[in-house]
């Protein structure tokens, strides 16, 4: 098919006074600041770790998730009664990389220059998991060349996942971080159903910064409602919107802060959707798989999903419900799909830049692509989505999507009235989905190394 380059200016004075906006974040995305921490280097993927000392303050946990074979030691400080808790490992674990500490800190000095890198050198890395760590105990770990992963003990325990990942993968836990953006028109059931979705989730230890976005007509419950939130994982700010013009397709994009180099995503949803209680260790367990994945370039993967599609919104007929049987995607599946998804998804800061200055153009009036063939989307008005579309389907731009028993997901839309939502309630079936409350994801996954991905489908879910 030929996809020859067509520009064709339009007026668009309407738009023009929201051009300042876009162009200010793209400028702050040209000089984005690398998300990695002091300690991890660039050179992280060619570095390799062959063993994970895990250390336990003050906590026991259940079980141990991860390999034993790739378990460099066991570390148990502070712990009240850890003979029992060490007698609870030693079925499946060498005793002799167990180490009780107690209260005795030369002992936790000791072990950790012991199974740690020195912090001279350079060349080597080393991961840690340190459950439930005070900061004071991780600001010791920081003097080594090491990745840390610190989450609580509640949240380790049910991170049955992490067996799955490599330990390399584990070096590269502080690179693939996120951040999550929020875009609100102030519907307020709708609005404190998402925030109290977000606040109820598990961010596993990590630095997740909160922004929020508002319409310019906010009322004083909505701003009084954010105002009060009391976020505990990173930074938290509002950001209100001072220009009514343009709808979605312009409070979208200036919404998405998403700044940083490969590994870094931020996070969308706006206020008509709902998320999992485990949508961020969904998303960190593709995206640490992904960091390294040959498919990440060839397949150019933009976006991971939180949400399962039911219908196929871009073809020649309005909605067409997906078969997924006929298509050959089992339960416990992942696909790649050139649809972007608007109800939930983690977008490559990367790659957003380069879709933010596709929207400017686009807002100035101009047309860079022939029309879609045999699409509704070109139909479509006033949408920052088909913008987005277009640019995917001319570059290629994919986006990783589960399928499980249930239709079970990571998001969903909750389909409150807006500018692009008219269904009635006999049509809502074709959008909702039920959210996962555990981590039962995990086993129900045909394949726990997610890449390569076997099936990649177009526009109008066809094989490709």
């Amino acid at each position: 098919m030929s996809r020859r380059l067509m520009v064709r200016r339009t007026s668009a004075c309407y738009f023009r006074t929201v051009l300042l906006t876009i162009a200010t974040a793209i400028t702050l995305h040209r000089v984005a600041v690398s998300q990695l921490s002091p300690k991890t280097t660039s050179n992280s993927h060619n570095i390799e770790a062959s063993s994970v000392l895990f250390i336990f303050e003050g906590v026991c946990p259940r079980t141990l998730w991860y390999t034993r074979d790739s378990i460099r030691a066991i570390l148990f400080y502070r712990v009240p009664d850890s003979k029992s808790c060490t007698a609870r490992l030693e079925m499946s674990i060498d005793t002799t990389k167990i180490i009780n500490c107690e209260e005795m800190e030369t002992c936790l000095h000791s072990s950790l220059q012991s199974h740690l890198p020195p912090p001279s050198d350079e060349e080597m890395m080393g991961a840690v998991v340190c459950v439930s760590c005070d900061e004071t105990l991780v600001a010791e770990l920081r003097h080594h060349p090491v990745s840390v992963i610190k989450p609580r003990i509640d949240d380790f325990d049910k991170m049955n996942w992490l067996e799955t990942i490599t330990t390399n993968e584990l070096l590269l836990w502080e690179k693939v971080s996120f951040e999550i953006s929020v875009i609100t028109t102030c519907r307020m059931d709708s609005l404190k159903n998402l925030i109290t979705s977000i606040l109820r989730s598990s961010y596993l230890g990590d630095r997740v910064n909160l922004h929020v976005s508002v319409d310019t007509e906010a009322t004083s419950e909505c701003l009084d409602f954010l105002e009060s939130i009391k976020w505990q994982h990173g930074a938290y700010n509002i950001r209100r919107r001072i220009r009514p013009s343009g709808g979605a397709q312009v409070a979208v994009p200036e919404g998405l802060g998403a700044t940083g180099s490969s590994g870094h995503y931020g996070i969308s949803l706006e206020d008509d959707v709902s998320v999992s209680s485990e949508f961020y260790s969904w998303l960190k367990f593709v995206a640490l798989q992904l960091e390294n994945s040959a498919q990440k370039v060839s397949k150019r993967i933009f976006s991971i999903s939180l949400y399962s599609p039911r219908v196929i919104e871009t073809g020649t007929e309005r909605r067409e419900w997906i078969d997924y049987e006929a298509a050959g995607i089992g339960h416990g599946s992942i696909f790649l799909y050139e649809v972007p998804c608007s109800w939930g998804s983690a977008f490559s800061a990367h790659i957003w830049r380069e879709a933010l200055s596709y929207f400017e153009k686009r807002l100035k009036g101009e047309e860079l692509y022939e029309p879609i063939p045999k699409s509704r989307v070109n139909g479509w008005s006033g949408s920052w989505k088909k913008w987005l579309i277009e640019l995917g389907y001319y570059e290629h731009f994919t986006t990783v999507y589960p399928w499980f028993e249930g239709e079970r997901s990571f998001s969903t839309n909750l389909l409150k009235k807006g500018q692009h939502i008219t269904l009635d309630d006999s049509e809502a079936d074709m959008y909702t989905v039920p959210l996962f409350d555990d981590n039962s994801w995990y086993n129900q996954l045909l394949r726990k190394r997610l890449f390569p991905v076997e099936k990649t489908f177009n526009l109008w879910f066809k094989r490709t």
